[in-house]
């Protein structure tokens, strides 16, 4: 029983050295950001990683209540701004299993595709950089969650996006 144990702090410690060595980008957020979240759980984020690993990167979102992928409303997206700027707005978004293009005007477009996951309190997305143009040369991005009307129930970080893995 003891050696289970060590091979278990061992796996640890392998897994948070494997984050640590891709670059892996970590975002906290509060938990009860607004008061429309105290009562909504499952639409408070309280952690976003991404992960790069060579094309393909993960981006993982922690809910504070567990996921339920029947619901899509509950859903994170990942929103991707490639020009810069903490203030500009995103150019695509990662939303189910589809990356869309969202122009300044017009209906957003699909242009790749995403795989979805989720596991207890966390979801995550992975695609490959290849499929989306643009984003080889690095991007900024932030986790959203909706409230039932498409308004924003909770974005992490608070303010502008995160550098890209």
């Amino acid at each position: 029983m003891p050696g289970l144990a060590v091979a278990a702090v061992a796996l640890l410690l392998l897994a948070a050295v494997a984050e640590a060595a891709s670059g892996a980008r970590v975002v906290r957020d509060p938990r009860f950001d607004t008061p429309y979240l105290s009562g909504h759980g499952r639409v408070d984020i309280t952690r976003a990683t991404a992960a790069r690993d060579l094309g393909v990167v993960r981006h993982s979102v922690t809910m504070r209540s567990p996921a339920r992928p029947a619901r899509p409303g509950e859903r994170p997206a990942i929103i991707i701004n490639t020009r810069g700027g903490r203030r500009s707005p995103y150019e695509y978004i990662a939303l189910g299993s589809t990356i869309f293009r969202v122009p300044a005007r017009g209906a957003p477009r699909a242009v790749g595709a995403a795989a979805l996951t989720s596991k207890r309190r966390r979801w995550s997305y992975r695609f490959d950089l290849d499929d989306v143009p643009g984003l080889g040369a690095g991007y900024g991005w932030a986790a959203l969650t909706q409230r039932r009307g498409g308004d924003l129930a909770d974005v992490a970080p608070d303010r502008g996006y995160v550098p890209s893995p």
